[in-house]
Protein backbone atom coordinates (compact mmCIF):
# COMPACT_ATOMS: atom_id res chain seq x y z
CA UNK A 1 0.00 0.00 0.00
CA UNK A 2 1.61 3.51 -0.66
CA UNK A 3 1.18 5.89 2.00
CA UNK A 4 0.74 10.31 1.76
CA UNK A 5 -0.20 13.13 3.58
CA UNK A 6 -3.43 14.58 3.58
CA UNK A 7 -3.61 17.72 2.47
CA UNK A 8 -1.60 20.45 4.39
CA UNK A 9 -1.64 18.22 7.62
CA UNK A 10 0.66 16.13 9.46
CA UNK A 11 -2.10 12.80 8.85
CA UNK A 12 -0.60 9.95 6.90
CA UNK A 13 -3.67 8.15 4.88
CA UNK A 14 -3.42 5.48 2.68
CA UNK A 15 -3.83 6.03 -1.26
CA UNK A 16 -7.09 3.69 -1.19
CA UNK A 17 -9.45 4.12 1.32
CA UNK A 18 -12.71 2.06 1.97
CA UNK A 19 -16.25 3.26 1.58
CA UNK A 20 -19.11 2.25 4.08
CA UNK A 21 -22.08 2.49 2.59
CA UNK A 22 -24.75 -0.08 1.65
CA UNK A 23 -24.52 -2.34 4.90
CA UNK A 24 -28.09 -1.59 6.30
CA UNK A 25 -29.92 -0.05 8.64
CA UNK A 26 -31.11 0.37 12.06
CA UNK A 27 -34.57 -0.87 11.57
CA UNK A 28 -33.90 -4.33 9.41
CA UNK A 29 -30.53 -4.91 10.17
CA UNK A 30 -29.06 -8.13 7.93
CA UNK A 31 -26.55 -9.65 10.31
CA UNK A 32 -25.32 -11.58 7.41
CA UNK A 33 -24.37 -8.21 5.70
CA UNK A 34 -23.24 -7.28 8.73
CA UNK A 35 -20.15 -9.80 9.49
CA UNK A 36 -19.33 -10.26 5.77
CA UNK A 37 -18.71 -6.67 5.68
CA UNK A 38 -16.86 -6.63 9.15
CA UNK A 39 -14.70 -9.07 7.36
CA UNK A 40 -14.06 -6.68 4.39
CA UNK A 41 -13.06 -4.16 6.68
CA UNK A 42 -10.87 -6.14 9.06
CA UNK A 43 -8.87 -7.98 5.39
CA UNK A 44 -8.73 -4.37 4.30
CA UNK A 45 -6.88 -3.08 7.41
CA UNK A 46 -4.51 -6.05 7.25
CA UNK A 47 -3.71 -5.17 4.74
CA UNK A 48 -2.29 -1.54 4.76
CA UNK A 49 -5.43 -0.12 4.12
CA UNK A 50 -6.47 2.18 7.09
CA UNK A 51 -8.81 5.23 5.47
CA UNK A 52 -12.69 4.66 6.38
CA UNK A 53 -15.02 6.68 4.77
CA UNK A 54 -18.32 7.32 6.05
CA UNK A 55 -21.66 9.35 6.94
CA UNK A 56 -24.28 10.08 8.69
CA UNK A 57 -26.27 9.50 5.37
CA UNK A 58 -25.37 6.39 5.04
CA UNK A 59 -28.22 3.64 6.45
CA UNK A 60 -29.30 6.97 8.65
CA UNK A 61 -25.57 6.09 10.82
CA UNK A 62 -25.74 2.58 10.63
CA UNK A 63 -22.61 2.33 8.59
CA UNK A 64 -20.95 4.64 11.09
CA UNK A 65 -22.09 2.56 13.74
CA UNK A 66 -20.83 -0.73 12.10
CA UNK A 67 -17.01 0.80 11.76
CA UNK A 68 -17.01 2.17 15.22
CA UNK A 69 -18.23 -1.66 16.43
CA UNK A 70 -15.60 -3.45 14.09
CA UNK A 71 -12.75 -1.17 15.07
CA UNK A 72 -13.28 0.32 18.90
CA UNK A 73 -10.20 -1.77 19.81
CA UNK A 74 -7.69 -0.29 16.90
CA UNK A 75 -9.30 2.94 16.48
CA UNK A 76 -5.89 4.41 16.88
CA UNK A 77 -4.70 2.36 14.01
CA UNK A 78 -7.02 3.83 11.51
CA UNK A 79 -8.21 6.97 10.00
CA UNK A 80 -12.09 7.43 10.02
CA UNK A 81 -13.24 9.94 7.81
CA UNK A 82 -17.50 10.94 7.79
CA UNK A 83 -19.96 13.49 6.86
CA UNK A 84 -22.42 15.48 8.14
CA UNK A 85 -25.86 16.11 5.78
CA UNK A 86 -26.39 19.47 3.99
CA UNK A 87 -29.77 20.08 6.71
CA UNK A 88 -27.51 19.93 9.60
CA UNK A 89 -25.02 22.88 8.66
CA UNK A 90 -25.78 25.39 11.28
CA UNK A 91 -24.31 25.79 14.29
CA UNK A 92 -26.55 23.74 16.56
CA UNK A 93 -27.32 21.02 14.44
CA UNK A 94 -23.67 20.39 13.52
CA UNK A 95 -22.89 19.88 17.32
CA UNK A 96 -25.86 17.37 17.30
CA UNK A 97 -24.90 15.76 14.32
CA UNK A 98 -20.62 15.69 15.06
CA UNK A 99 -21.75 14.20 19.45
CA UNK A 100 -24.32 11.64 17.50
CA UNK A 101 -21.39 10.91 14.79
CA UNK A 102 -18.71 10.51 18.06
CA UNK A 103 -21.08 8.01 19.55
CA UNK A 104 -22.23 5.89 16.80
CA UNK A 105 -18.62 5.35 15.62
CA UNK A 106 -17.41 4.95 19.50
CA UNK A 107 -14.60 7.48 19.53
CA UNK A 108 -13.84 10.86 21.00
CA UNK A 109 -12.44 12.04 17.77
CA UNK A 110 -12.85 12.27 13.95
CA UNK A 111 -10.06 12.38 11.65
CA UNK A 112 -11.73 14.29 8.88
CA UNK A 113 -14.99 15.34 9.49
CA UNK A 114 -16.66 16.82 6.13
CA UNK A 115 -19.80 18.62 4.38
CA UNK A 116 -21.45 16.09 2.34
CA UNK A 117 -22.87 18.97 -0.05
CA UNK A 118 -22.87 22.38 0.64
CA UNK A 119 -25.82 24.18 2.47
CA UNK A 120 -26.49 27.71 0.21
CA UNK A 121 -29.56 28.36 2.44
CA UNK A 122 -26.62 28.29 5.69
CA UNK A 123 -23.91 31.25 5.87
CA UNK A 124 -20.70 29.42 5.29
CA UNK A 125 -19.38 31.69 7.98
CA UNK A 126 -21.21 29.80 10.20
CA UNK A 127 -20.76 26.59 9.29
CA UNK A 128 -16.70 26.68 9.26
CA UNK A 129 -16.31 29.05 12.27
CA UNK A 130 -18.48 25.90 14.18
CA UNK A 131 -15.61 23.15 12.39
CA UNK A 132 -12.81 24.82 13.52
CA UNK A 133 -14.32 25.54 17.07
CA UNK A 134 -14.64 21.47 16.67
CA UNK A 135 -11.05 21.17 15.89
CA UNK A 136 -9.83 23.27 18.81
CA UNK A 137 -11.53 21.55 21.32
CA UNK A 138 -10.74 18.23 19.35
CA UNK A 139 -13.53 16.05 18.73
CA UNK A 140 -12.18 16.51 15.02
CA UNK A 141 -8.75 16.53 13.28
CA UNK A 142 -9.37 17.86 9.77
CA UNK A 143 -11.68 19.77 7.89
CA UNK A 144 -13.17 18.71 4.71
CA UNK A 145 -15.37 19.02 1.98
CA UNK A 146 -17.56 17.23 -0.51
CA UNK A 147 -18.58 18.05 -4.04
CA UNK A 148 -17.32 21.85 -3.70
CA UNK A 149 -16.28 23.62 -6.41
CA UNK A 150 -13.14 25.88 -5.71
CA UNK A 151 -15.02 28.58 -5.60
CA UNK A 152 -16.77 27.33 -2.39
CA UNK A 153 -13.97 26.44 -1.21
CA UNK A 154 -12.23 29.41 -1.32
CA UNK A 155 -14.83 31.17 -0.21
CA UNK A 156 -15.33 28.32 3.02
CA UNK A 157 -11.59 29.05 3.97
CA UNK A 158 -11.96 32.91 4.65
CA UNK A 159 -13.67 32.13 7.96
CA UNK A 160 -11.00 29.41 8.70
CA UNK A 161 -7.78 30.95 10.43
CA UNK A 162 -5.51 27.90 11.87
CA UNK A 163 -7.33 25.17 10.15
CA UNK A 164 -7.99 24.78 6.53
CA UNK A 165 -10.24 22.34 4.42
CA UNK A 166 -7.47 19.80 3.99
CA UNK A 167 -9.58 17.75 1.21
CA UNK A 168 -12.53 17.36 -1.22
CA UNK A 169 -14.39 14.28 -2.23
CA UNK A 170 -15.63 14.37 -5.49
CA UNK A 171 -16.38 12.19 -7.92
CA UNK A 172 -13.27 10.91 -9.99
CA UNK A 173 -13.47 8.24 -12.29
CA UNK A 174 -12.79 7.59 -16.26
CA UNK A 175 -15.74 8.51 -16.90
CA UNK A 176 -15.79 11.77 -14.75
CA UNK A 177 -12.41 13.17 -14.80
CA UNK A 178 -13.35 16.47 -16.15
CA UNK A 179 -14.28 18.40 -12.92
CA UNK A 180 -11.03 17.10 -11.07
CA UNK A 181 -8.76 17.70 -14.19
CA UNK A 182 -10.06 21.23 -15.00
CA UNK A 183 -9.34 22.32 -11.03
CA UNK A 184 -6.30 20.00 -10.67
CA UNK A 185 -3.71 23.35 -10.45
CA UNK A 186 -6.20 24.70 -8.27
CA UNK A 187 -5.73 22.19 -5.72
CA UNK A 188 -1.94 21.80 -6.26
CA UNK A 189 -1.56 25.17 -5.72
CA UNK A 190 -4.09 24.94 -2.66
CA UNK A 191 -2.21 21.57 -1.07
CA UNK A 192 -6.30 20.30 -1.12
CA UNK A 193 -6.59 16.31 -1.69
CA UNK A 194 -8.85 15.31 -3.45
CA UNK A 195 -10.74 12.23 -2.22
CA UNK A 196 -12.11 9.87 -5.08
CA UNK A 197 -15.36 8.57 -5.20
CA UNK A 198 -17.10 5.78 -7.96
CA UNK A 199 -13.56 4.98 -9.04
CA UNK A 200 -14.81 1.36 -10.57
CA UNK A 201 -18.24 3.31 -12.14
CA UNK A 202 -18.75 1.26 -15.29
CA UNK A 203 -16.33 -0.91 -15.22
CA UNK A 204 -16.84 -2.75 -18.28
CA UNK A 205 -18.38 -0.33 -19.99
CA UNK A 206 -16.88 1.36 -23.06
CA UNK A 207 -18.21 4.49 -25.28
CA UNK A 208 -16.21 3.56 -28.38
CA UNK A 209 -14.12 0.08 -29.38
CA UNK A 210 -10.79 2.45 -29.07
CA UNK A 211 -11.43 2.55 -25.38
CA UNK A 212 -11.98 -1.18 -25.36
CA UNK A 213 -9.00 -2.19 -27.32
CA UNK A 214 -7.13 0.42 -25.48
CA UNK A 215 -7.83 -1.10 -22.02
CA UNK A 216 -7.37 -4.70 -23.65
CA UNK A 217 -3.80 -4.06 -24.42
CA UNK A 218 -2.73 -2.10 -21.27
CA UNK A 219 -4.49 -5.55 -18.61
CA UNK A 220 -1.80 -7.93 -21.21
CA UNK A 221 0.87 -5.32 -21.17
CA UNK A 222 0.86 -4.98 -17.21
CA UNK A 223 -0.60 -8.13 -16.51
CA UNK A 224 -2.85 -7.05 -14.39
CA UNK A 225 -6.73 -6.75 -14.35
CA UNK A 226 -8.88 -4.07 -15.51
CA UNK A 227 -9.97 -2.42 -11.83
CA UNK A 228 -6.03 -2.88 -10.74
CA UNK A 229 -5.31 -0.49 -14.33
CA UNK A 230 -8.24 1.88 -13.00
CA UNK A 231 -6.95 2.33 -9.45
CA UNK A 232 -3.38 2.74 -10.40
CA UNK A 233 -3.88 4.98 -13.13
CA UNK A 234 -6.75 7.43 -10.97
CA UNK A 235 -3.92 6.92 -7.75
CA UNK A 236 -1.17 8.56 -10.17
CA UNK A 237 -2.04 12.06 -10.27
CA UNK A 238 -0.07 13.72 -7.20
CA UNK A 239 -2.54 14.19 -4.22
CA UNK A 240 -5.45 11.81 -4.80
CA UNK A 241 -7.08 8.90 -2.98
CA UNK A 242 -9.70 6.58 -4.18
CA UNK A 243 -12.18 5.10 -2.43
CA UNK A 244 -13.69 2.04 -3.38
CA UNK A 245 -16.68 -0.19 -2.01
CA UNK A 246 -16.89 -3.69 -2.21
CA UNK A 247 -18.76 -6.73 -0.45
CA UNK A 248 -16.73 -9.23 -2.18
CA UNK A 249 -13.41 -9.96 -0.36
CA UNK A 250 -11.82 -11.91 -3.35
CA UNK A 251 -12.55 -7.97 -5.14
CA UNK A 252 -10.59 -6.64 -2.48
CA UNK A 253 -7.87 -7.92 -2.05
CA UNK A 254 -7.41 -8.16 -6.30
CA UNK A 255 -8.03 -4.44 -5.46
CA UNK A 256 -5.02 -3.93 -2.95
CA UNK A 257 -2.60 -5.05 -5.01
CA UNK A 258 -3.19 -1.94 -7.57
CA UNK A 259 0.28 -0.50 -6.73
CA UNK A 260 2.87 -3.17 -7.25
CA UNK A 261 3.56 -1.61 -11.08
CA UNK A 262 3.71 1.45 -12.91
CA UNK A 263 2.17 2.91 -15.53
CA UNK A 264 4.48 4.25 -18.18
CA UNK A 265 3.97 8.05 -19.02
CA UNK A 266 2.54 7.26 -22.56
CA UNK A 267 0.19 4.58 -21.14
CA UNK A 268 -0.79 6.97 -18.49
CA UNK A 269 -1.73 10.09 -21.42
CA UNK A 270 -2.77 7.63 -23.66
CA UNK A 271 -5.80 6.80 -20.76
CA UNK A 272 -6.55 10.49 -20.05
CA UNK A 273 -7.09 11.43 -23.64
CA UNK A 274 -9.38 8.46 -24.49
CA UNK A 275 -11.64 8.58 -21.59
CA UNK A 276 -11.43 12.79 -21.05
CA UNK A 277 -15.57 13.37 -21.90
CA UNK A 278 -16.06 17.23 -22.57
CA UNK A 279 -19.55 19.01 -21.21
CA UNK A 280 -21.87 19.51 -23.36
CA UNK A 281 -25.33 21.24 -23.46
CA UNK A 282 -28.10 18.50 -24.19
CA UNK A 283 -31.25 19.93 -24.94
CA UNK A 284 -33.86 18.83 -21.87
CA UNK A 285 -36.86 17.97 -24.20
CA UNK A 286 -34.42 15.58 -25.43
CA UNK A 287 -33.80 13.24 -22.28
CA UNK A 288 -36.60 10.75 -21.45
CA UNK A 289 -37.52 10.62 -17.83
CA UNK A 290 -39.89 7.99 -16.60
CA UNK A 291 -43.20 9.36 -15.24
CA UNK A 292 -41.87 12.78 -16.97
CA UNK A 293 -45.63 13.91 -17.22
CA UNK A 294 -45.88 13.34 -13.25
CA UNK A 295 -43.31 16.09 -12.84
CA UNK A 296 -44.15 19.69 -11.34
CA UNK A 297 -42.13 22.37 -9.04
CA UNK A 298 -44.30 21.96 -6.69
CA UNK A 299 -43.66 18.40 -6.34
CA UNK A 300 -40.26 18.83 -6.56
CA UNK A 301 -40.25 21.82 -3.51
CA UNK A 302 -42.02 19.57 -1.66
CA UNK A 303 -39.35 17.09 -1.72
CA UNK A 304 -41.22 13.74 -1.07
CA UNK A 305 -38.22 11.48 -1.96
CA UNK A 306 -36.54 13.05 0.73
CA UNK A 307 -33.55 12.92 -1.60
CA UNK A 308 -30.32 14.30 -0.06
CA UNK A 309 -29.21 17.08 -1.16
CA UNK A 310 -32.81 17.87 -2.34
CA UNK A 311 -32.69 19.18 -5.81
CA UNK A 312 -33.86 22.69 -4.14
CA UNK A 313 -30.13 22.74 -2.15
CA UNK A 314 -29.08 21.54 -5.73
CA UNK A 315 -31.04 24.00 -7.59
CA UNK A 316 -29.59 26.98 -5.09
CA UNK A 317 -26.66 25.99 -4.79
CA UNK A 318 -26.41 26.53 -8.77
CA UNK A 319 -28.00 30.41 -8.00
CA UNK A 320 -25.91 31.39 -5.53
CA UNK A 321 -22.35 29.98 -6.44
CA UNK A 322 -22.59 29.55 -10.45
CA UNK A 323 -22.03 25.69 -10.16
CA UNK A 324 -23.38 22.49 -11.50
CA UNK A 325 -22.60 19.44 -11.76
CA UNK A 326 -23.33 17.71 -14.97
CA UNK A 327 -25.82 15.03 -15.90
CA UNK A 328 -24.19 11.58 -16.67
CA UNK A 329 -26.30 10.62 -19.70
CA UNK A 330 -26.32 7.81 -22.29
CA UNK A 331 -27.24 8.22 -25.84
CA UNK A 332 -29.58 6.29 -27.45
CA UNK A 333 -30.66 6.79 -31.27
CA UNK A 334 -32.29 10.37 -31.09
CA UNK A 335 -32.80 10.64 -27.32
CA UNK A 336 -30.89 10.95 -23.86
CA UNK A 337 -31.20 8.79 -20.76
CA UNK A 338 -30.01 9.12 -16.84
CA UNK A 339 -27.04 6.98 -16.62
CA UNK A 340 -28.07 4.00 -14.12
CA UNK A 341 -25.10 3.42 -12.07
CA UNK A 342 -26.95 6.30 -9.91
CA UNK A 343 -29.80 6.72 -11.60
CA UNK A 344 -31.13 8.62 -7.89
CA UNK A 345 -28.38 11.18 -7.50
CA UNK A 346 -28.72 12.03 -12.13
CA UNK A 347 -32.35 12.39 -10.98
CA UNK A 348 -31.83 14.75 -8.40
CA UNK A 349 -29.81 17.14 -10.90
CA UNK A 350 -31.67 16.69 -13.23
CA UNK A 351 -34.90 17.81 -10.85
CA UNK A 352 -32.71 20.64 -9.79
CA UNK A 353 -32.21 21.93 -13.36
CA UNK A 354 -36.29 22.14 -14.46
CA UNK A 355 -36.61 23.73 -10.79
CA UNK A 356 -35.19 27.10 -12.56
CA UNK A 357 -34.82 26.21 -16.63
CA UNK A 358 -38.30 25.14 -18.62
CA UNK A 359 -38.44 22.47 -21.13
CA UNK A 360 -36.80 24.27 -23.86
CA UNK A 361 -33.55 24.58 -22.67
CA UNK A 362 -29.96 22.86 -22.78
CA UNK A 363 -28.24 20.90 -19.44
CA UNK A 364 -25.05 20.72 -18.92
CA UNK A 365 -24.11 16.88 -19.37
CA UNK A 366 -21.37 14.30 -20.07
CA UNK A 367 -22.32 11.97 -22.58
CA UNK A 368 -21.42 8.16 -21.68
Amino acid sequence: MIFQKLGSSQTTVSVLGLGTNGVGNFYQPNLTKVRSRQKIYKTAFENGLILFDSAELYGEGYAEFILGKTFSRKRDQIIISTKVNPDNCSSFRLRKSLKDSLKRLQTDYIDLYQVHWINPFIDLEETFITLEQFVKEGYIKHIGVCNFSPLMISQANKFLNKYKIVSNQIEFNLQSQYQMLKDFQFYKKNNITIIGYGALNHLNSFSSPKQKQLMEFLTKKYKKTLSQLIINYLTSFKNTIQLIKTDNITHLQENIRSFDFELEKKDFEEIKTNFYYQVQFVPVKKIKIENELKIDRFQILQNSENFIPSPLTIAQTLVKYGFFKPLKLIKKNDFFYLDSYDLQGEYKKYLAWRLIYDISSQIPAIVI
